[in-house]
């Protein structure tokens, strides 16, 4: 599995404008995918940056080339932010957590060392070792719905950078 991503514990109600002020990116529809299709982003041709947007009740993910995902993203007051990319192939796994303004945790995994760790520990640290792991775990904590139960035809929207 290879994807990256922000997940906002905020429902966007299909308003791409928030995403769009986020990524500091204008971007145009481009048509209903599955989640499935969005998993598999990675594939996409490297001179169409594609952005994927799951719009979830509670929260929201948006599925996006890991140079978006390299910093993290401070949120207004009452919002939380988590950053993440899972690289499977050469074992990369590193997120980055926001609650408002506030920088919580960063940690950084590559082919099994830790390159990085700064912040709190998560919640989710004390029962998961593994990077890979706690990103799997926090995303349905800012999410408000696990991932991995939401069926692979789930509706998600697809955007290309204008």
């Amino acid at each position: 599995m290879n994807f990256s991503g922000i997940v906002i514990n905020k429902a966007l109600n299909n308003n791409v404008q928030f995403a769009e002020e986020l990524l500091g990116e204008k971007l145009a529809f481009v048509k209903d995918i599955t989640l499935q299709d969005a998993f598999q982003m990675q594939d996409q041709d490297p001179d169409d940056t594609l952005i994927d947007i799951y719009y979830g009740t509670e929260g929201s993910i948006i599925f996006a080339p890991l140079d978006y995902c390299l910093d993290g993203y401070p949120m207004p007051k009452n919002l939380m932010s988590f950053t993440f990319e899972i690289s499977d192939d050469v074992e990369n796994y590193q997120f980055i957590y926001f609650e408002g303004e506030n920088l919580v945790r960063t940690k950084m995994e590559m082919a099994g060392d830790i390159i990085e760790a700064y912040g709190y520990e998560l919640a989710v640290e004390s029962m998961e070792t593994s990077t890979r792991g706690i990103i799997l775990k926090q995303i349905p904590f800012i999410l408000g719905e696990a991932l991995e139960q939401l069926p692979l035809t789930t509706k998600v929207k697809r955007y290309r950078l204008k």
